[in-house]
């Protein structure tokens, strides 16, 4: 069954409506109670649905280089957010979650379970007291579009995107607990201006290679800090300075 996606425009109209929406067939919303979010492409891309040929419900195993087991969402509850477009209107006081694994934006309207459905109209959110925005990213050589936590908020801004890098699904036949496991990942992005954003890892080599026009600058910096350039803080360091190298 899937669930209904309702674009920014409707939602506007819900919020400010005493009508019953469900009566409303150009609403794009089901009746349904309960119901799935249709899951965007890199829902498909990002991820491997492992069939638990290996499991054994809450006795799966994996290399955990692979990631750290956790959930669908961020949060598993919906938790107070805010959705602000970009044309500055505001929609203060939803309940948001936000679906790792279908990358996408949940929210709850008279016990629907809906999704963004343009979610590139929206110019920030926050969840939890954190930052989001839905951007372009350079994804295989091509540009795509996703939500990322912004880390630091300035000229060159450090991204965080979350995604499920392995599904292990579970195998009814087995008779087995049917354990899901989620295995997640994460991954560093810098966005300059308006450009899509770009992978960074944790290296000296990638830092350098995406601060090309700071480069003497940024490894002086590096090397006088001794930064080993193997953790989120010293990353958030360098590019901390850069932003103060564009201020200066």
């Amino acid at each position: 069954m899937k669930k209904p996606i309702i674009s920014l425009a409707c939602l506007l109209f819900l919020l400010s409506s005493t009508l019953a929406f469900a009566q409303e067939e150009n609403r794009t919303i089901q009746k349904n109670r309960v119901s799935q979010v249709e899951p965007s492409s890199l829902a498909y891309n990002d991820r491997a649905v492992l069939p638990s040929a290996a499991s054994g419900g809450s006795n799966i195993s994996w290399d955990h280089s692979l990631g750290v087991e956790g959930s669908m969402y961020l949060f598993d509850d919906f938790t107070d957010g805010k959705v602000v477009l970009a044309d500055n209107t505001s929609m203060d006081d939803l309940k948001l979650r936000y679906n790792i694994y279908y990358h996408q934006m949940q929210f709850i309207r008279d016990e629907d379970t809906l999704a963004f459905a343009n979610p590139d109209e929206i110019d920030y959110l926050t969840l939890n007291d954190r930052l989001f925005v839905y951007t372009e990213f350079i994804k295989d050589g091509e540009i795509a579009d996703d939500y990322f936590e912004v880390l630091i908020d300035n000229d060159c801004r450090l991204l965080y995107r979350r995604m499920v890098k392995y599904h292990f699904a579970p195998d009814e036949e087995s008779g087995k607990d049917p354990t899901e496991i989620f295995i997640n990942c994460c991954e560093f992005y810098i966005k300059k201006g308006e450009q899509p954003a770009i992978k960074v890892a944790l290296t000296k080599k990638s830092v350098l290679c995406a601060f090309k026009d700071k480069e003497q600058e940024i490894s002086a910096f590096i090397k006088s800090n001794r930064l080993k350039m193997k953790s989120k803080e010293d990353l958030m360091m360098v590019i901390k300075f850069y932003n103060s190298l564009l201020n200066s």
